[in-house]
């Protein structure tokens, strides 16, 4: 399947008919949001109770890549669910948390940004550093502390930094570099967060390509169009323009030049 799809990327006018064929059916389809698996689903659970006005927000939701393996998608947590979603951290495995936030916007304090803890009912969270990975990333290294058990773990916030208010997509360098960050995650999971429904389009992309190239470093046979489909029976605005399908097929093909993984593949 890989070299195909290899082949497919390198002729253009066969590629842009593929694309838009695959598009067409994808909006096409029925899109029933739904997932198998236990997800963290604050929107529900606390905001519709307590803040009305919040009632748009998207429902949050578990994206599943491999049973032992899973790339997960939430929105940034409001104060009164801070500890349920810590919880949820904690319970899956959580390792590294990707968030995608925009130049200058405003996110709600759910982790800390100095040296001072955040106590919670079951867990104590505290910064161990922080430090500037490159231009686009920012990474914050935590420890979650489990009252009860008094175990510990080690988990990772990859903050993005280099997303114009004006831009609807990442670059194409930042996403490749968040590709990297999914696939450091072998035994454990990552969680993708969104500050704004908006930017869900973003999480589907990652999830999409995440599930691409976990298929190629095990191996296996993969559909792109059937990995935007199941993406896309999570949340409507998954995939809504042609642009964000695309994207797909251009940072995976920019991820495996910019990685040079073309031979490991052949």
């Amino acid at each position: 399947m890989v070299p195909e799809f290899l082949k497919l990327l390198n002729e253009k006018d066969k590629y842009t008919r593929q694309v838009q064929l695959e598009f067409k059916n994808l909006s096409e389809s029925d899109n029933p949001c739904h997932s198998g698996s236990e997800y963290y689903n604050e929107t529900t659970s606390l905001m519709k109770h307590n803040n009305p006005a919040s009632n748009t927000s998207y429902q949050n939701t578990a994206l599943t890549i491999k049973e032992r393996c899973t790339l997960l998608a939430s929105a940034v947590p409001q104060p009164n669910s801070i500890d349920q979603f810590w919880e949820f951290v904690n319970k899956n495995g959580v390792e590294h948390i990707i968030l995608l936030t925009k130049e200058n916007q405003q996110v709600s304090e759910f982790y800390p940004g100095s040296h001072k803890p955040i106590e919670m009912n079951k867990f104590k969270l505290e910064l161990d550093s922080s430090e500037k990975k490159n231009q686009n990333l920012f990474v914050f290294h935590l420890q979650l502390t489990n009252k009860k058990t008094k175990s510990s773990t080690s988990v990772k916030i990859y903050e993005t930094t280099n997303w114009k208010e004006e831009d609807k997509h990442l670059p194409l360098e930042v996403l490749s570099q968040l590709l990297d960050v999914t696939r450091l995650s072998k035994s454990k999971s990552s969680l993708l967060m969104t500050n704004d429904e908006l930017d869900i389009c973003m999480a589907g992309i990652l999830k999409v390509c995440a599930d691409v190239f976990r298929a190629i470093d095990e191996s296996t046979s993969f559909s792109v169009f059937q990995l935007a489909k199941q993406a896309r029976s999570h949340h409507p605005r998954i995939f809504q323009e042609i642009t964000d399908y695309e994207l797909c097929y251009l940072l995976i093909q920019y991820h495996l030049e910019s990685n040079h993984l073309y031979d490991a593949i052949d």
